[in-house]
């Protein structure tokens, strides 16, 4: 299945088929960034992979990494360098993307310093753009200078409608996947059966394997 997913997921902005107003507010900040960008929102509606995207529209490497994987001080540390390194060996410009940046867990002990008060450190020292990603970012109260010193955009859930975008008609026939199984890419799970009933497919709930195309 993953196969499919990736077959038809976006290539680039312009195949993503919701938030459109956030994307062109990325697109704003990647042309003229002064300031690490913070991206917001509900989980799988396309926040990572429109970082993704942008960066490969501004011809920018990726260097990405998650919540999970700053754990400790020489981690932060090699952050520190590769957001003060101006460029990549190659000469390209760099955008650091720091995802699930709400679920850092600032309570590693053992002397070492905080996590947020160090990314917000490399916020002020860096040279590179800087995106970070979370689903949640009021609950967290250590998270609010590192968000107060980024541009936000919020991602929202958006239901398609009767009017079906282009992107999303495009995909609509489906493909079989094992006996009988019928993949739908939609915007929304709250729509699957008008999609399936518009297509004149036989379905049966059990049967559906629902795929949100913009996540």
């Amino acid at each position: 299945m993953q196969a499919i997913i990736d077959k038809y997921k976006p290539k680039s902005l312009d195949e993503v088929v919701s938030n459109k107003k956030a994307i062109e507010e990325i697109r704003a900040w990647a042309k003229d960034y002064k300031k690490p960008l913070f991206i917001h929102g509900d989980t799988g509606i396309g926040k990572t992979l429109s970082a993704n995207l942008i960066a490969d529209e501004m011809g920018w490497s990726i260097y990405k990494t998650d919540a999970s994987n700053i754990r400790n001080k020489e981690t932060i540390q090699n952050l520190m360098t590769i957001a003060t390194t101006s460029t990549t060996l190659f000469g390209k410009k760099r955008v650091i993307i720091l995802d699930e940046i709400d679920a850092l867990d600032d309570k590693r002990g053992g002397g070492d310093s905080g996590g947020f008060v160090e990314i917000s450190k490399i916020i002020d020292r860096t040279k590179q753009p800087i995106i970070f990603i979370a689903n949640e970012v009021y609950k967290n109260k250590k998270l609010r200078p590192i968000f107060e010193k980024s541009e936000k955009v919020k991602f929202n859930y958006i239901l398609a409608g009767r009017k079906k975008s282009e992107g999303l008609i495009k995909f609509m026939e489906g493909e079989k996947i094992g006996d009988g199984v019928v993949l739908i890419p939609i915007e929304n799970s709250l729509e699957f059966e008008e999609v399936l009933v518009k297509h004149n497919i036989n379905y049966k709930k059990k049967d559906i394997y629902v795929w949100y195309y913009s996540a």
